[in-house]
């Protein structure tokens, strides 16, 4: 799960995207039981400080230029077979901009084409804020 924001102005679109750190089953969210509830407001709470961080951030300018890029993979951000073929962890945000590198997260900027489906540039495309322990593969490059 994740928390996205889009905002538009004129012909530009941003998108941002917090993503949670549990991965729910689908049995765990139909059954709706009062603990993954719980947990699920906790983690859209704690989301939405960093969402409106990063968009402040962005905005003011304090959102550092990149001067890294590396190849990015989660399955946060490819959580499906790409045409039906290529397994989740073989699908990578690849040279996308490292916004921040902290102890615990990255921060990064990936290009997209939001007219495309999946993996395709959809589902890529914006600034993202993964844990370290979402990434499977994070290879920076020269």
């Amino acid at each position: 799960m994740a928390l996205a924001g889009r905002i538009e102005k004129g012909k530009w679109t941003g998108r941002y995207v917090v993503h949670l750190p549990t991965t729910y089953s689908e049995d765990e969210v139909a059954k709706a039981m009062p603990a993954t509830l719980s947990a699920m407001r906790r983690e859209f709470g704690d989301a939405a400080l960093v969402m409106r961080q990063l968009l402040e951030r962005d905005a003011t300018g304090a959102l550092p230029e990149s001067r890294t890029r590396a190849d990015v993979g989660s399955l946060h951000l490819a959580c499906a077979k790409a045409a039906g073929l290529l397994a989740p962890e073989l699908v990578l945000a690849r040279g996308a901009e490292v916004l921040e590198d902290g102890a615990d997260h990255v921060i990064v900027r990936v290009a997209g084409d939001l007219s495309q489906s999946g993996p395709s540039g959809g589902l890529l495309y914006g600034v993202h804020y993964l844990r370290k322990d979402q990434l499977h593969t994070f290879k920076q490059k020269p």
